[in-house]
């Protein structure tokens, strides 16, 4: 009778031995598993934190690169940007300040599409029609800046440096140099404006 008692306590103390073993490696495997999943969570955000700064990081070097760009275009009248106003304010000072006596007064045949129909009227007066001088001039050197930032269409400033030399018949050859502001209309590749310069104005 004793010996069955003896052994029903051992027995129940076993049982309850290997439950308790049993329930701490339950919570043991399950705490290890939390961690583990909040390992992963952890580095899943860590990742995705590190992708999202590489990204920013691209796009402002993106932003970084369209400004120097920008910049570029502007202050470089040879870039693709500026090629059409470059091409177009070359044109016209060529014609303008290339003439002799016999071409004078028909010089603004040749650039009249260059220029809007303000510029036709200052340029080349009704006049000039009537000229008789022995005036001939000639371009040495022509510079061209573009000083405005640009984005958006509409006109665009540029100065134009230009060194000339000028001969009246009998008389001795002067070399001079004017400089120019000058407005550009992107939409209709014309000269919409030039009004003369001072050296501080760009």
């Amino acid at each position: 009778m004793k010996q069955n008692k003896m052994m029903t306590v051992l027995t129940t103390l076993c049982l309850l031995l290997a439950g308790s073993v049993s329930f701490c490696g339950y919570e043991w495997y399950h705490s290890v598993e939390e961690r583990e999943v909040q390992s992963q969570q952890y580095d899943e955000k860590v990742k995705q934190l590190s992708q999202s700064i590489d990204q920013q990081s691209i796009e402002l070097q993106k932003e970084r690169d369209k400004a120097k760009l920008a910049i570029q275009n502007n202050t470089n009248p040879a870039s693709k940007e500026n090629e059409d106003m470059y091409l177009t304010i070359k044109k016209v000072f060529d014609c303008f300040y290339n003439f002799t006596p016999k071409t004078y007064t028909s010089r603004e045949k040749d650039i009249k599409n260059e220029l809007s129909k303000e510029m036709r009227e200052q340029l080349f007066p009704q006049n000039v029609q009537n000229y008789q001088g022995t005036l001939t001039s000639s371009i040495e050197d022509i510079e061209i800046y573009s000083n405005v930032y640009y984005e958006k269409v509409g006109d665009k400033t540029a100065l134009v440096r230009i060194k000339y030399k000028t001969k009246y018949t009998g008389q001795e050859t002067r070399h001079l140099t004017a400089l120019w502001k000058v407005e550009y209309n992107v939409d209709k590749h014309q000269i919409t404006n030039i009004e003369e310069a001072v050296e501080g104005d760009h």
